[in-house]
C-alpha cells in the first residue's frame, strides 16, 4: 500500500518533530493538524511517498524510541535533518518521491545535487572550448547544448515530481521551464564569449 511519511515541525515546541503518515496529502494533513488548538500553525519540512509506508512509520518510530518525547505522541527530540536521514535509512529503495522543504538540511546533504549541477557545466565547457576550433563554433555549440541538456534531464529526474495518478495534490512540482530558460540564458552567454575568444 502506497503514501506519505512526513515530518512536521512547530514554532511553538522548538526542538521537536512530528513524524507521521498519511494516504493523503500531507499538505492537508498539515492543514488540519493546525485547526486542532495550535499555538502556531505546523511546518511541513519532508514527504516521502512510499510503499508500505504505515510499516516504515512504525520502524522509524521504533528506531527513534529513545528519543521520543512521550510514547503515546508522534514527537520527537531531534532535528528535520536527523529525521529525514532515519526515514531515508528505514524506507530504502520503497522510496517513489521525495520532497525535502526543510531550512535545516546538512551542507553536505544541500549542496551534493548543485556540486553535480557545476561540475557537468565546467565539463560543458572545458569540452565545447576544445572541440570549438576542431568542428567549427555550430558543432561545438549544439555539442555544448546537448551536454547541459543532459545534466537538465538528471536534475530532472533526480526531483522527480509526485505521482498524480495516486493523489491530486498542490504539493510543488520542479519547474521545467524555469530550469530551461536558466539553461538557455547561460548557453547564450557561454557560446557568444566562446566566440569572442576565438575570434
Amino acid at each position: 500500500m502506497i503514501g506519505f511519511i512526513y515530518v512536521m515541525s512547530n514554532p511553538a515546541h522548538p526542538g521537536l518533530v512530528k513524524i507521521g503518515q498519511t494516504s493523503k496529502d500531507p499538505e492537508l494533513r498539515r492543514r488540519d493538524l493546525s485547526t486542532t488548538g495550535v499555538l502556531e500553525d505546523f511546518v511541513l519540512e519532508y514527504r516521502v511517498l512510499t510503499e508500505d509506508y504505515d510499516e516504515i512509520e512504525l520502524e522509524v518510530h521504533r528506531q527513534l524510541i529513545d528519543s521520543r518525547y512521550r510514547q503515546d505522541r508522534e514527537f520527537f527530540e531531534i532535528s528535520p535533518s536527523e529525521a529525514i536521514s532515519k526515514i531515508r535509512e528505514v524506507a530504502g529503495e520503497r522510496v517513489e518521491s521525495e520532497k525535502n522543504f526543510s531550512k535545516f538540511v546538512s551542507a553536505a546533504e544541500s549542496q551534493s545535487g548543485d556540486v553535480i549541477w557545476v561540475l557537468g557545466i565546467i565539463l560543458a565547457i572545458f569540452v565545447s572550448i576544445n572541440l570549438f576550433n576542431v568542428l567549427g563554433p555550430v558543432i561545438a555549440g549544439l555539442l555544448f547544448w546537448v551536454l547541459i541538456a543532459g545534466i537538465l534531464i538528471y536534475r530532472r529526474k533526480k526531483n522527480k515530481s509526485l505521482n498524480v495518478k495516486y493523489f491530486s495534490s498542490s504539493v510543488s512540482k520542479p519547474s521545467f521551464k524555469k530550469d530551461l530558460f536558466k539553461i538557455l540564458g547561460f548557453c547564450i552567454v557561454m557560446f557568444t564569449l566562446m566566440v569572442l575568444i576565438n575570434m
